[in-house]
């Protein structure tokens, strides 16, 4: 029995199986790009990925998991990597700038992929069977929204914003509306505009209408351009 969870609990092994396991969902996302997540098979990822079809179910038991799971990463990384690039900051503003700035190039850096988010979210509809999409869904909206909220109530208790126009959980929903809706028009529109820089000047419009005057002198003092490394166009 000691034997057994020694190699279970193997470093080398579970980094292995992590690593075969991202470079699958790797794979799956650039099929389910290049086909259309409902016209591709488990075939075409195996292939992609350079492993056997029967390899695939070591991991994944189905297409299905593969989406939800490969969405979820993502959600993680993106989080992880908005909780890394803010913990530094001081500024709210500029706290939610790298929150925002995170998620539009993790959208923006999937490329052709990026067209895999409309499939996941026609799996999360009342016409789909699987209800296990839209509770991945629900849990992943819930932590994003539970986050931005905190920081809008930080804003609110600095006294940026005005109590009786910034309720943090609306203004997390119109933050989180905002950026899926850019993403959305960016991908339907064949990538026709500077989606990061339209989310800057859209953050700008979207937090001038709940400021306070302290707020709006404190948002007119950050330079979120130069927060976001922006000035060299990077």
């Amino acid at each position: 029995m000691l034997l057994k969870n020694r190699a279970r609990s193997n470093p080398v092994l579970d980094a292995d199986r992590q690593l075969k396991q991202q470079r699958i969902l790797d794979a799956a996302m650039r099929v389910f790009g290049r086909v259309g997540y409902f016209q591709a098979t488990v075939e075409q990822v195996a292939a992609e990925a350079g492993v056997a079809k029967g390899s695939i179910y070591n991991y994944f038991a189905s297409k299905d998991q593969m989406l939800m799971a490969a969405y979820l990463a993502m959600i993680s990384r993106v989080q992880a990597e908005a909780a890394r690039r803010s913990a530094g900051l001081n500024n709210l503003f500029a706290k939610l700038a790298v929150y925002a700035n995170c998620w539009i190039r993790s959208f923006a850096e999937l490329g052709d992929s990026a067209a895999v988010v409309f499939d996941f979210y026609a799996c999360c509809g009342p016409s789909s069977g699987d209800p296990r999409f839209r509770e991945a869904k629900t849990r992943a909206y819930e932590e994003v929204a539970g986050d931005l909220a905190g920081l809008f109530g930080q804003g609110l208790q600095q006294g940026l914003f005005e109590p009786q126009l910034c309720d943090p959980p609306a203004a997390a929903r119109a933050a989180m509306a905002l950026t899926e809706g850019l993403i959305i028009q960016w991908t339907l529109h064949n990538k026709s505009f500077d989606l990061v820089g339209e989310m800057l000047s859209q953050t700008y419009v979207f937090l001038n209408g709940m400021l306070t005057d302290q707020g709006r002198q404190v948002l007119g003092q950050t330079d979120l351009a130069a927060v976001l490394d922006l000035r060299g166009g990077g």
